[in-house]
């Protein structure tokens, strides 16, 4: 019957957005941006019913076995490192706790000399579905000496990640919008129409579906940087470029024609300029 149908319908729609997401993993500091970045997987979580783990990772400050003054009437002497890391395990417990997280084989604190190493070893251990982390927008010299780890975990992680960032006072983003630190409401979905790019697409869609939010599928063409030597003239790199975006406004058509949106909302859009400068 028509109402067995849907419910069927219903099932699969629920058992392709579980499968989608079923574990994520939220690296922490302890920063203030690194906890709203939990606020941000519980968002994603409730929309498709998945599992938030805790992770800390831990550089060692001193050698394993040096001993300290850390003494307690029943127990025996213990490292300065075993110390710290029991008292980063209850950190890790109270902080899920605060947040309304379940503790029991979620809290994870992890020790190595980079944290990215650790970080996508453990997405790779779980495994997670999803990473979801803040940047703290390094730039500069800061960048160049301490690197990024959100950076280094995209590059790097085995499954994709959620990066989180603080919104500064001039976004145009909507008062509302920025106290839900989760809520999203459109997706930007850069693609250079390649088969890579249209995975990209597909898990966009899957993802943007629970979450009721819209797509932007957008290209940007670029010729590069044109000299006008030998003959090459303004008039003529103007016509090329002409051409070029009109050609791209036709692959744009045709890359999503056969792709199955299921009801998600989307708009195509095509600009000329450098990729990085215009996605941003």
């Amino acid at each position: 019957t028509r109402r067995s149908r849907l419910s069927a319908s219903g099932k699969d729609l629920r058992a392709a957005r579980e499968e989608l997401i079923r574990k994520i993993l939220v690296p922490i500091d302890f920063s203030p941006i690194s906890i709203a970045a939990i606020a941000a997987a519980k968002d994603v979580s409730r929309s498709f019913g998945a599992t938030i783990h805790l992770a800390h990772v831990h550089q060692q400050q001193y050698p394993a076995n040096f001993l300290g003054p850390i003494f307690s009437a029943d127990r025996p002497a213990v490292s300065f490192e075993e110390h710290r890391r029991e008292t980063l395990r209850g950190t890790l417990r109270e902080t899920a706790r605060r947040c309304d997280l379940p503790t029991a084989g979620t809290i994870h604190l992890c020790e190595g000399s980079v944290a990215f190493h650790e970080i996508c070893r453990l997405a790779e251990t779980l495994p997670a579905d999803l990473i979801v982390m803040p940047t703290h927008g390094h730039t500069g010299l800061k960048h160049a000496f301490l690197g990024s780890t959100a950076e280094r975990v995209v590059q790097h992680a085995p499954c994709p990640v959620l990066v989180t960032r603080k919104r500064d006072a001039n976004s145009k983003r909507r008062p509302s919008t920025q106290a839900t630190a989760g809520r999203m409401e459109t997706i930007l979905v850069p693609v250079d129409f390649s088969d890579t790019s249209l995975q990209a697409l597909k898990y966009a869609i899957d993802f943007a579906r629970p979450v009721s939010a819209r797509l932007t599928v957008f290209h940007s063409d670029y010729l590069g940087e044109m000299a006008s030597v030998d003959g090459l003239g303004v008039q003529r790199v103007a016509s090329l470029t002409k051409i070029t975006h009109q050609e791209a406004v036709r692959q744009m058509q045709e890359f999503v024609r056969p792709v199955k949106f299921g009801g998600v909302k989307y708009a195509t859009g095509v600009q000329t300029g450098r990729p990085v400068s215009a996605i941003v």
